[in-house]
C-alpha cells in the first residue's frame, strides 16, 4: 500500500486530531492551492471568508474540487478547506469503531477548524457546507461550535442526511430556538433560511 501522504494531491495537507488520528484536507484560496498555511494579516489583503466543506458516504474532500475551481472563475474571495472525515479518502482508519462518530468527527473538524492559522486570523465569516452524511456533520458543528458561533454566517445542506426534530415548543432551527438558518439542495428544490 502506498502512505497516504505519498497518495495526496499537490493540494493535500495533514493535522493530526485526538493525539493519533491523521485527518487529510485541502486549503485553497479562492482556488489555488495553498501549500503552506500561514496567518492572515491586513497586509496580505486576505479574504475574510471561511468556507468549510463536508463530503457524503463513500466520497472524500477531493469531490470538492470542482465546486472549489468554481469559486475562483467566478472571483469569489474566501479561503475553502475540505477535508476526509475518519476512515474515507486519505484520513486514519482507527481500529477503534467509537473514532467514527458523528459527534466525535464533528470534534475533529472543529479541531481541525480551530488549528487553522486563518480561523484565529482573520475570516470573520465561516460557512459551513455538508453534502449528504456531510450535512449531519456540518449541522452540528454549526450546534458545537459555541466559540465560532459568532463568526458563523450560514450553514448551506445538499441533499442532508439527517432528521429535523421540532424542539419541545414546535418550533425548528438547529439551535432549538427557531433561530439559525439553514439552506438545503435536494430532490425538492433548493432553499434558504438566514441565520440570526
Amino acid at each position: 500500500l502506498v502512505p497516504a501522504r505519498a497518495a495526496g494531491c499537490e493540494s493535500s495537507l495533514f493535522a493530526t486530531v485526538d493525539d493519533d488520528v491523521s485527518l487529510h484536507y485541502t486549503l485553497a484560496r479562492s482556488g489555488t492551492a495553498v501549500a503552506e498555511p500561514r496567518p492572515a494579516t491586513p497586509e496580505t489583503d486576505e479574504p475574510s471568508l471561511l468556507m468549510h466543506f463536508n463530503h457524503g458516504f463513500g466520497a472524500n474532500c477531493l469531490t470538492w474540487d470542482p465546486l472549489l475551481e468554481s469559486f475562483d472563475q467566478r472571483g469569489c474571495r474566501a479561503w475553502l478547506c475540505a477535508h476526509d472525515r475518519t476512515g474515507f479518502g486519505l484520513t486514519s482508519r482507527p481500529r477503534d469503531y467509537r473514532r467514527y462518530a458523528n459527534g466525535v468527527n464533528t470534534q475533529y473538524a472543529l479541531e481541525l477548524l480551530r488549528g487553522l492559522p486563518l480561523v484565529t486570523g482573520t475570516p470573520e465569516k465561516l460557512v459551513l457546507v455538508g453534502h449528504s452524511l456531510g450535512g449531519s456533520l456540518s449541522t452540528r458543528m454549526a450546534v458545537d461550535a459555541s466559540d465560532l458561533a459568532d463568526r458563523i454566517s450560514a450553514l448551506v445542506l445538499i441533499a442532508p442526511a439527517l432528521l429535523v426534530r421540532p424542539s419541545a415548543g414546535g418550533r425548528t432551527g438547529w439551535d432549538g430556538t427557531g433561530r439559525g438558518g439553514v439552506g438545503w439542495v435536494g430532490w425538492g428544490g433548493v432553499g434558504w433560511t438566514g441565520l440570526g
